[in-house]
């Protein structure tokens, strides 16, 4: 597979343990990985959990612009219907040299007696 694409097979999670968080749990888990293996971007299909996905920061993607080693995994091209969301994400690193200075700093203050 290509190295700056991962393919992630969805599951339904089992009804007594919804609620908990353990998706999400697990989306932050797989960004925080792909981010840690120089993986700039996330993309997913999904038929039933579109508006999770989005809650999480992923947008519609265009389906003709999805990278070719995407575009040829069998999910994108038939085991998914063509009806399933085609979503992602831009993943990003704080870079300490880039955003240096870009904060605002506290103003000094001297202590008081």
């Amino acid at each position: 597979m290509h190295p700056f694409c991962w393919s992630v097979f969805g599951r339904h999670q089992h009804p007594g343990h919804r609620g908990r968080g353990l998706a999400r749990e697990l989306v932050s888990f797989v960004e925080s990985f792909a981010l840690s293996q120089g993986v700039e971007s996330l993309f997913l299909l999904t038929t039933t959990a579109e508006a999770f996905f989005v809650a999480l920061g992923y947008g519609p993607a265009s389906r003709q612009e999805a990278p070719q080693a995407i575009q040829a995994t069998p999910q994108f091209s038939g085991l998914c219907p063509s009806s399933s969301a085609f979503l992602s994400k831009r993943l990003w690193r704080a870079d300490p040299a880039v955003y240096a200075g870009s904060a605002p700093e506290a103003p000094a203050t001297e202590p008081r007696s």
